[in-house]
């Protein structure tokens, strides 16, 4: 009897734990805390087979709703704009120059005997073969220098080197005469292309409030260097094949120019005022003297450099040409010549536009001999710079007459140089005369 007692009362105690197993997964929210302690209770029980085990897992499930805070988390669309940080985030640098091949570098400086073996170094800049500058490319293997020109035209090579290769090569010969007191490498072998290098902007070092860029000239030889230069003067020589400009920065008033290979800087027309941005370019120079570069169009930009109208001339009885400080871009001239206007009776004597360089030849009903006209240009005419035409500019010229005439008056035909007893250097032209024409609309039969 005793025994059966006790089935019984286990039986009643199993079916009471049964029945408020049940009873807790009906109960709603409360369940959190009934699930941390259902489960421990169940593993605990070895005995326990039944569907309860079943029921906690429905006790879990309800922790799903919970997690249905997930439709929240949903705002990764938010998080999509990752996309766009990632974008303008820091750029991946790829292969990294060797920072302790700057000290190669500097042995060179020091031993011009020196054959040091690069394991990787960064080449910022390469260019061609302008006047009596070689052709070659430029290594720093650090931020803040030192640098070297490599005399060694890049296209000559089995792989042709570009800026942004990280390459290692063997020092044969460093150039130790005419160098215009730079670090310059005649011969080189065994050149490998490591990889490249995705940051060659950040080796660039704006110069614009560097004081001692004159004074301590050897720190910064052939970095690369950018900067906005204020022309403060005359065009000048500046080695066979270049001209240059006298520029101011912030932090210097003088001795400092800005260097173009001749053609380049003929059709410039740069003037006291102008500024000339570089964007990055190595920092050349001439007996110590420095030189910030720009061997093409793609090195700089110009600003506060207007375009001007400079003169105007007949070339025969239907045609005139206008002059400008500039090329022109082709693309912003009208061919019917509706942006050149006459005045009065006159004023669509323009038929026709053509441009070569800075020249703009006009095709004009017929002229009368010796008549005046003037001439009002749209200011949608603009350079190769984007630089837009001044509103209202205008030229003046004289109907043609048919006649090449010898000068008539004093001043019209003057000497502008004249050069005797040359010394010769990188810039010697022999002995010459250069006459200018100070008319804007005669030409003049010198013989």
């Amino acid at each position: 009897m005793k025994k059966f007692q006790k089935n019984s009362l286990l039986i009643f105690l199993a079916l009471a734990l049964a029945f408020s197993a049940a009873c807790g997964t009906d109960d709603g929210p409360k369940d959190k805390t009934d699930t941390g302690s259902d489960i421990k209770t169940d593993v605990g029980n070895d005995d326990v087979d039944d569907n309860t085990d079943v029921e906690v897992k429905t006790d879990v499930e309800v922790k799903t709703d919970v997690d249905d805070k997930t439709d929240v988390d949903d705002n990764t669309d938010v998080d999509d704009n990752t996309d766009v940080e990632e974008d303008t985030g820091p750029i991946d640098p790829g292969y990294l120059p060797v920072a302790a091949d700057s000290a190669l570098i500097e042995e060179m400086l020091a031993d011009d005997t020196a054959t040091p073996s690069f394991t990787g170094v960064l080449v910022t800049f390469t260019k061609e073969a302008y006047g009596s500058d070689p052709a070659g490319f430029f290594i720093q293997a650090e931020k803040d220098g030192p640098a070297a020109f490599i005399q060694v035209d890049p296209a000559t090579l089995d792989t042709p080197v570009e800026a942004g290769h990280v390459v290692k090569f063997d020092v044969v010969t460093i150039k130790t005469a005419n160098n215009g007191g730079r670090l310059e490498v005649e011969e080189i072998a065994n050149l490998e292309i490591l990889g490249t290098y995705n940051d060659v902007a950040s080796f660039v070092q704006n110069i614009e409030q560097t004081a001692d860029l004159v004074t301590n000239f050897a720190d910064y030889s052939l970095e690369l260097v950018s900067g906005d230069f204020t022309v403060t003067g005359d065009i000048r020589g500046a080695g066979t094949g270049f001209n240059a400009y006298p520029v101011a920065t912030e932090a210097l008033a003088e001795g400092v120019v800005v260097r173009f290979p001749t053609e380049l800087a003929a059709s410039l027309g740069l003037f006291d005022g102008c500024v000339v941005s570089i964007a990055g370019t190595p920092l050349w120079s001439h007996n110590s003297a420095p030189q910030v570069s720009a061997w093409t169009t793609d090195d700089f930009e110009l600003s506060e450099c207007d375009l001007m109208a400079v003169s105007a001339k007949a070339t025969s009885a239907t045609t005139a040409e206008v002059v400008f400080s500039r090329d022109i871009d082709p693309a912003t001239l009208i061919a019917d010549g509706s942006q050149f206007k006459g005045t009065g009776a006159n004023e669509n004597f323009v038929t026709g536009a053509t441009v070569a360089g800075n020249v703009v030849t006009l095709t004009t009903a017929e002229q009368t001999a010796d008549l005046a006209y003037a001439i009002t240009i749209a200011d949608t005419l603009a350079d190769n710079f984007g630089i837009e035409l001044q509103g209202g500019a205008g030229v003046e010229f004289t109907g043609f007459n048919g006649a090449v005439q010898a000068p008539t008056a004093a001043n019209q035909v003057v000497f502008s140089e004249i050069m005797a007893k040359s010394q010769g250097g990188n810039n010697d032209l022999g002995e010459y005369l250069e006459l200018y024409n100070t008319t804007a609309d005669k030409s003049f039969n010198m013989n």
